[in-house]
Parts: structure tokens; sequence; C-alpha cells
């Protein structure tokens, strides 16, 4: 039971943040300056999650031949796979930021909480804590939907013909 709790948090924490990103246009949009530290605040996140992904056993997992999809094997080389075009991605947005970027990175982060939350969801099913990835989504939830709001503010203004 604590575990589900855990799962349901695991979505409710990120529901304020969308909220409160519910802004003017102007105020939607990252400054190069604000976009260089959420490109660190991304950065700095990663780590937790490839240790947890690395160290993640599945064989700790009971077999349940109800569950389908990916095994847990396939969500740890997934997140793995996400964190290495995370930082690519990051690395080139360093360079020259661009929306195509922002919304590649999106996607990015978008898979990895998908995995992350298919691990923690064969977690529950399968009775056990083998990872503590629900203390790390909402941080993760956080920053994605921050760069979604600036993402989605700069194809507006694209659409427009005045984006910066």
């Amino acid at each position: 039971m604590p575990k589900t709790f855990a799962v349901v948090m695991f979505f409710l924490l990120s529901l304020p943040s969308a909220l409160s990103q519910i802004k003017s246009a102007d105020s939607r949009l990252m400054s190069d300056a604000e976009y260089k530290v959420f490109l660190s605040q991304v950065e700095a996140i990663l780590p937790k999650w490839e240790t947890t992904l690395k160290n993640l056993d599945p064989d700790r997992l009971p077999q349940n031949p109800d569950l389908k999809g990916l095994s847990l094997a396939d969500c740890r080389y997934l997140g793995l796979m996400q964190i290495d075009s995370i930082r690519a991605f990051i690395a080139r947005q360093r360079l020259k930021r661009t929306v195509y970027g922002e919304l590649a990175l999106k996607g990015f982060l978008d898979s990895l909480f998908d995995v992350g939350e298919e691990i923690v969801w064969r977690e529950v099913i399968g009775g056990v804590t083998l990872t503590s990835l629900e203390k790390y989504a909402p941080e993760l939830s956080k920053l994605n939907i921050r760069l979604a709001t600036d993402a989605m503010a700069r194809v507006e203004l694209l659409e427009k013909s005045t984006c910066p």
C-alpha cells in the first residue's frame, strides 16, 4: 500500500508545477541566461537517475506472466539511452539554442519520466521496492514542464514570425 501511495504522489506532485506555469506569453520564455541555468539543472539530476538505473537488478522482481510490455531490463536500457540522448542534446543546446533542440530535449525527458513510471508501476505490481525513482520524479517533472512551457511559447512566436 505505501508503494501505491508513492505512485499516486509521483503524478500529483507535478500538478502544482503545471498550474503555476500558466502565465502570459512573455513570462513563459526563458532568457538565454535562464536557459543555461536550466540546462545545468537538468544535468545535475541525471546522475541520480543514471545510478539508480544502473543499479536496478531486474532479477529481484518476481515474475508475473500477466505483465506485458517492457521488462525491467528493457526499462533500464531505455532509461540509460534517454540519459545519453539528454546529455547529447544539452551539449548541442549549449552550442546553439534551437526550438528543435528544446523540443527534442523535452521528448527525451518525457521518455525518461515514462521509464521511471513503468519501473515504479512494476515495483508496485510486484510488491517490491527496487528503486527510489518516485523521489526523483517531481524534480524531473518540474524541469520538463518548464521546458515545455518555454518551447511552446517559442513555437507560438515562430508561428507569428516574432520568435527571438
